[in-house]
């Protein structure tokens, strides 16, 4: 048997030989594995790095696998290893700073481990880092200088951002001349300075309009301007925007833009396109040659009174609304601008959704185009600061008009001017044009009106259309009308109050009826208006309820004009021997007009102190072709005539039919004056 000693030593002896064998592939060689990971060096930030661990080698000759690990690198960067298992792996700094990486080499033999420190450092000229290649990783820029009127960065050719571009506060960034920067779809700016820090976009030479601009493409949330300065951009166009601008969104681009200035621009200042999207606050606009802000009038309500807005020519201190229809489905305001700015629009606009104007709101309207108010428009100023819609430019043609479509009883116009609008041309959707015009579509538009003037106008001043509705009629003032003052049907004649209206400078002072009668459930009241201004009837207007006319009413007439009493209707038109009712025509001409006929039975048509000049021009209804001034005909109809003068009748003063019942006071013809009537004071048939 053998003894534990004698197999002890035997095992060791074994061990030994085997120790001592040359490399002939077995297992139990020795870990002669060394890595090498390369020198520690620099690297340009933002460019392909490739590590070496080529230096790496196995005493034993043997081969062996190599796995790279990023085991450190700098804040907010997202660089990662490609071909890790490579001798030769890759690697994209994106961040200033320090990368850390570790290299392992292994195989049956063991493992062996060496690191390499890589430093991303900017190329420089004179202290300032140039940018000349698109940002294709993520990348942080810093504030180099602390003196900010050293650029930290200089960008020397048309920079495409297609990563993550985040821009730290105090960074100052300047352009070569006609120079841009873009961000596109797939890239993303975040500048977010602070109010002592700011972030400045500058030319290389601080001349008005040296470089282009920045422009986006890039939806992404997180875009944001923040404390930042824009300043001595413009130069030139930047595809596809169809404007030199300082700033531009495009496509369907987002960018939050707060406390920031744009300012010497040779172009607009910002134009954000229709299918963009912003969030906007407390900027400031200066200097800028062309437009301050272009945006889509589907956004306008994002734009805040706090922003200040400065321009080199006072045309150009507007916001222009880009687009032709308003349709949110969310109620939207529209903010006071400061500095005296404007709104602006070019085209025909219409609202489809509910707007409200806030008190001191300037709004510009291209010649001859119409807003149409196909929602509501709720527009409220104040005596001290109204509402003014104007025309742009100013001291030429007029523009169309507003057009109240919608019946909404939040139509409200209330220490608003409208100025220069009624351009001659047929409204949005009205007949006529007008500078406020209310249409009869569907069940009718609906305008309530308090203290509002309608200044300058080439055509009527407002315009109702049968069918439609006015609600308050307040404390209007009518200025400067070429056409008739007003226009409106018989049934809403009696919302008009002398005492709330005020006519000046208008070359046809006058309020014209429409449509062919006035049938209403209850009495219509018409009162005066100021100055005598006339009530003007271009038809023949009939009467089938009950028309009061007040002392110092006054009616005229078109050539073929009259005035029909009918069926249940009556006239009674009481004026006392200061104040009387005249009917007229509308040239001062004898037998200019037909006159006034009556049919219907009540007792209540009565003219006393009336004065009726010019009527008896042609034959009236029934008449058998006679022409008077007043017919009574058939169907028990009555007239009391007192007091009052028939003058410059053509034909008869009265033609009274009394076949069937038509009567008049018999002591008409004494208590009453007539003067050059051709044919004869009254007939009887």
């Amino acid at each position: 048997m053998i003894s534990i000693n004698k197999l002890i030593l035997a095992m060791c002896l074994l061990v030994a030989i085997f120790s001592c064998k040359e490399d002939d592939g077995s297992p139990n060689l020795g870990n002669k594995l060394i890595a090498n990971a390369g020198m520690d060096r620099e690297v340009p930030l933002g460019e392909a790095v490739e590590l070496d661990g080529s230096g790496s080698k196995d005493g034993n000759n043997k081969s062996f696998s190599f796995l790279w690990t990023l085991k450190s690198k700098p804040e907010n960067s997202n660089a990662a290893l490609t071909k890790a298992i490579e001798m030769k792996p890759l690697i994209t700094p994106d961040q200033l700073g320090v990368y850390e990486i570790e290299l392992k080499i292994a195989n049956e033999t063991g493992e062996s481990k060496a690191t390499v420190k890589l430093t991303a450092v900017e190329d420089s000229q004179g202290g300032t880092v140039i940018l000349d290649r698109d940002i294709l990783q993520n990348r942080v820029l810093v504030d180099i200088h602390e003196d900010p009127s050293i650029p930290d960065y200089l960008v020397t050719v048309n920079l495409g951002v297609k990563a993550a571009l985040t821009v730290q506060p105090g960074v100052v960034i300047a352009f070569e001349e006609k120079k841009s920067l873009k961000v596109f779809e797939e890239g993303t700016i975040i500048a977010k300075g602070s109010p002592d820090k700011k972030i400045q976009f500058i030319g290389k030479l601080p001349n008005k309009g040296y470089w282009a601009g920045i422009i986006s493409q890039s939806s992404n949330p997180l875009n944001i301007l923040e404390h930042v300065e824009v300043s001595d951009a413009g130069s030139n166009t930047i595809y596809p925007v169809p404007q030199a601008t300082a700033l531009s969104l495009t496509h369907n681009a987002y960018l939050n833009i707060s406390h920031t200035t744009i300012h010497r621009s040779q172009g607009h200042g910002i134009w954000i396109n229709q299918t963009a999207n912003f969030d906007f606050g407390n900027n400031v606009f200066r200097e800028n040659d062309g437009i301050n802000l272009l945006v889509p009038i589907s956004k306008a309500h994002k734009v805040d009174s706090e922003s200040h807005f400065e321009t080199n020519n006072a045309a150009n201190n507007v916001i222009e609304l880009v687009g032709n229809v308003l349709d949110l489905d969310v109620h939207v305001t529209w903010n006071k601008l400061g500095q005296n700015t404007k709104y602006r629009v070019k085209e025909d606009v219409v609202v489809k959704s509910d707007l409200s104007l806030s008190k001191g709101v300037k709004l510009e309207v291209a010649p001859n185009k119409f807003l149409r108010v196909d929602g509501s428009l709720h527009a409220k100023g104040s005596q001290d600061d109204p509402i003014i819609v104007n025309v742009w430019p100013s001291g030429g043609e007029k523009w169309g008009g507003l057009v109240v479509h919608s019946g909404s009883d939040q139509n409200r116009l209330e220490w608003v001017e409208i100025r220069n609008a009624g351009n001659n041309q047929r409204g949005y959707g009205m007949d006529k044009s007008a500078a406020v015009g209310i249409d009869n579509a569907g069940d009718g538009g609906k305008l309530h009106l308090a203290n509002t003037k309608i200044i300058g106008s080439n055509s009527y001043g407002l315009y109702i259309e049968p069918g439609a509705h006015l609600g308050d009629c307040v404390n209007l003032t009518f200025t400067g009308i070429k056409g008739r003052t007003i226009a409106l049907p018989a049934s809403l004649v009696s919302r008009l109050n002398e005492a709330d209206l005020v006519f000046s400078q208008n070359q046809l002072p006058s309020v014209e009826i429409l449509g062919f009668s006035l049938q209403a459930t209850q009495e219509t009241v018409w009162a005066p208006l100021p100055d005598g201004i006339p009530f003007f009837i271009p038809n023949q207007l009939d009467v089938i309820s009950g028309l009061k006319l007040l002392p110092g009413v006054t009616l005229e007439f078109t050539q073929h004009a009259m005035l029909a009493i009918l069926q249940n209707g009556y006239l009674e038109a009481i004026g006392t021997a200061q104040k009387k009712i005249t009917f007229k025509g509308a040239e001062d001409q004898k037998g200019f007009w037909r006159g006034v006929i009556f049919k219907s039975s009540s007792d209540q048509n009565i003219m006393e102190h009336t004065l009726i000049a010019g009527a008896g021009g042609q034959a009236l209804p029934w008449s058998g072709g006679r022409s008077a001034s007043i017919g009574v005909f058939p169907g028990g109809a009555g007239l009391q005539l007192k007091n009052s003068k028939i003058t410059k009748g053509g034909g008869w003063g009265i033609l009274v039919d009394t076949s069937f019942g038509a009567h008049i006071n018999p002591d008409a013809e004494s208590l009453n004056l007539f003067e050059d009537i051709s044919n004869g004071k009254i007939i009887h048939l």
